[in-house]
């Protein structure tokens, strides 16, 4: 019995290992004498492209790379026009996906990185610069002279005013006081227009006007020295496209019922007009400084708007204010300002647009206008919104409206496919507590768009709209 279990066993245990081998031999089996293989290919990486093409306001900006770049686009993707007193003005832009990687791997975002009213600084006062309002443009480059900038005004609705209100002496209160005033211009408009003026309003109000200076309808320039409306008119015209700075002088030469006074005109270094005179005499008066705009109630023009380019207005309140100007034929920026070292005013109008002002503002005080506007950023294809830069969520509704700026970073909105084109929408619009002191101010917004690879941000195109071109107009 013993005996013949044991050969049972030996028995099975070879039934076992020939299962075995039948299935070893199953890995390069044979079958009507074909040989069948299979192998694994070794794991290959796949390659994607990235690239985006915004084009706006009839300009392109294009951006293609590897792993992450950025680019300062050219021109504003925001609306320039003012906001408008009902509704919102808008700019669309279509934004193009010229790469290969899915939709889902990407995440697109928008900011509005902060928000500033321009100003034009100060030289003499960096506490009262001019804010430009409207169509002004700025140069940094093409000025009358050497190193010196300037500002465009269209003759519409363009000018600055400045942002405190100060008292202008009268120079018939002391014998042989002596301010002065001046500007270098540029203008081929047949219509002239006003150059510069002080008025009881921070805004472009009629009130109380005074030392007016404008080009008439024939180029010459006229100047209302005081709230009666007695003038000074130079017998020469210069509006023929060349710069040129007229410097005016007001003089005390006799203290008889402080009415006897002098007017004298200088353009480009030299005498041109006097006027004044006994029962010609000068006023004090209080307000703000306005470049490029003056009421036709005073200069019988058509306009009140100056049409042409600006550069170094400069005031003397304090006595004496120097003789004569500089020699406009070889001076630079760095030799006129110091001839103006004693101006109490000096603004050089040599900004890029882009530098802003956190002082207190005239009627609103230390409030910014920055709250009292709404910006709205909104997608389709697919559809999505950021209210930039007041939104706390990373997404909101098309109908979201939100009144106040404040820095939220990188907002996200809905991510365009390969070879799929998106267009957003960028509305401007009133807020609630828009103050009609702000009509007009430039807010410099820089905006921005990026698109970046998730989940791990290895690569990242950044668009930026930088330039004075990113300014809202309130």
């Amino acid at each position: 019995m013993t005996e013949r279990r044991g050969r049972l066993l030996k028995a099975a245990s070879i039934v076992f290992v020939g299962a075995f081998l039948l299935v070893g031999f199953s890995a390069s089996a044979t079958h009507g004498g074909y040989i069948g293989t299979v192998t694994n290919s070794a794991d290959a990486a796949g390659t994607g492209t990235t690239g985006y093409t915004h084009t706006y306001q009839s300009t392109s900006c294009t951006l293609a790379a590897t792993t992450s770049a950025s680019i300062n686009c050219g021109g504003g993707i925001a609306p320039t026009s003012a906001t408008p007193a009902s509704g919102s003005i808008s700019t669309t832009d279509a934004i193009s996906d010229n790469g290969t990687i899915p939709a889902q791997q990407i995440s697109e975002q928008v900011s509005a990185t902060s928000c500033g009213v321009v100003d034009l600084a100060n030289q003499a006062d960096s506490t009262n610069p001019l804010l430009p309002r409207y169509g002004t443009g700025y140069s940094s480059s093409t000025g009358p002279m050497t190193s010196a900038g300037s500002i465009t005004l269209d003759g519409t609705t363009a000018y600055s005013t400045d942002v405190l209100s100060q008292a202008q002496p009268n120079p018939g209160l002391n014998l042989g006081n002596r301010y002065a005033v001046g500007v270098w211009f540029k203008t081929s408009a047949a219509t002239g227009g006003p150059i510069f003026e002080i008025g009881n309003s921070p805004v472009n109000a009629a009130g109380g006007d005074d030392r007016i200076l404008y080009m008439n309808s024939s180029g010459h320039l006229v100047f209302v020295q005081n709230t009666g409306g007695s003038s000074t008119t130079t017998p020469g015209t210069y509006a023929d496209g060349k710069w040129h700075f007229v410097y005016i002088t007001m003089t005390a030469v006799n203290l008889v019922l402080n009415l006897d006074s002098t007017t004298t005109i200088y353009v480009d270094g030299t005498s041109v007009a006097t006027g004044g005179g006994l029962l010609v005499g000068y006023t004090s008066d209080t307000g703000y400084w306005h470049l490029g705009w003056a009421p036709t109630s005073k200069t019988g023009l058509s306009t009140s708007y100056f049409s042409g380019s600006l550069s170094n207005f400069v005031v003397f309140d304090t006595s004496p204010a120097p003789a004569s100007p500089p020699n406009p034929n070889s001076t630079t920026q760095a030799a006129f300002n110091t001839w103006a070292a004693a101006a109490t005013e000096q603004w050089e109008l040599n900004d890029t647009g882009t530098t802003t002002f956190a002082g207190p503002f005239p009627v609103i005080g230390s409030t910014s206008p920055c709250t009292m506007v709404n910006i709205m950023w909104g997608f389709t294809t697919p559809t999505s919104c950021a209210v930039a830069p007041e939104s706390t969520t990373a997404a909101c509704t098309t109908s979201a409206s939100l009144t106040t700026f404040v820095a939220a970073g990188w907002q996200t909105v809905g991510s365009v496919g390969p070879s799929g084109t998106q267009t957003s929408t960028i509305s401007i619009s009133r807020g609630s507590s828009y103050n009609g002191y702000i009509s007009g101010l430039h807010l410099y917004v820089p905006l921005g768009y990026r698109a970046r690879s998730i989940p791990s941000f290895s690569w990242s195109l950044t668009f930026s709209w930088l330039d004075a071109s990113a300014a809202l107009t309130a």
